[in-house]
C-alpha cells in the first residue's frame, strides 16, 4: 500500500498543480498514518510499550511539517523579545512574555513548592498509561477471539 502511494506519478500530472499545500502534505504523510494504524492492529505478542514508543516517533515525523515552522517562529520571537527588552526597554505583557515563561519552567525547583504537584501528576500519568496499555491489549485480545484474527 505504501508503494502505491509514493510511487504514483501524481506530481507530474496536471492535477498536482491544483492541490493546495495541505493536500500535498497529506498526500505524502498518508502512508505514515496508514502504517501507524497497522502497527496498532498487529497481534498481541508485540508489547504495547514498544508500540507506544514507535508511534510517538512516527507521530513526531508525521507532524514535522507543523513542528519545524513553529519552532522557527518561536526562536525568532525569542530573539525579537530579547533584543526588545535589552536594547529598547520594551516590557512585554505577561501573556506575551515567552522568555520569562521558559525561564520559569526551566528554573522551577522540583523539590520546592511544586514538588508534590509534579510528583502526583507523574504518578497519575503512569496510572493512565498503564490503563490505556491494558485496555488496548484487552480490546485486541477480545477482537481476535471474537473475529478469529490471529
Amino acid at each position: 500500500m505504501i508503494r502505491k502511494t509514493w510511487h504514483k506519478q501524481t506530481h507530474r500530472r496536471k492535477i498536482w498543480k491544483t492541490y493546495s499545500l495541505t493536500d500535498k502534505i497529506w498526500y505524502y504523510m498518508k502512508p505514515f498514518v496508514v502504517h501507524l494504524l497497522m502497527v496498532w492492529l498487529e497481534p498481541l505478542p508485540v508489547p504495547t510499550f514498544l508500540k507506544a514508543i514507535y508511534s510517538a516517533c512516527l507521530i513526531v515525523f508525521i507532524l514535522f511539517p507543523v513542528i519545524y515552522p513553529t519552532a522557527i517562529i518561536l526562536a525568532y520571537y525569542w530573539v525579537f523579545q530579547f533584543i526588545g527588552e535589552r536594547d529598547f526597554g520594551i516590557i512585554f505583557p505577561k501573556i506575551l512574555d515567552f522568555r520569562g515563561y521558559v525561564n520559569k519552567v526551566i528554573n522551577t525547583d522540583p523539590s520546592g513548592e511544586y514538588g508534590e504537584a509534579v510528583h502526583y501528576y507523574c504518578e497519575q500519568l503512569k496510572v493512565m498509561a498503564a490503563t490505556i496499555a491494558s485496555l488496548v491489549d484487552y480490546v485486541r485480545l477480545a477482537s481476535s477471539a471474537i473475529l478469529g484474527i490471529g
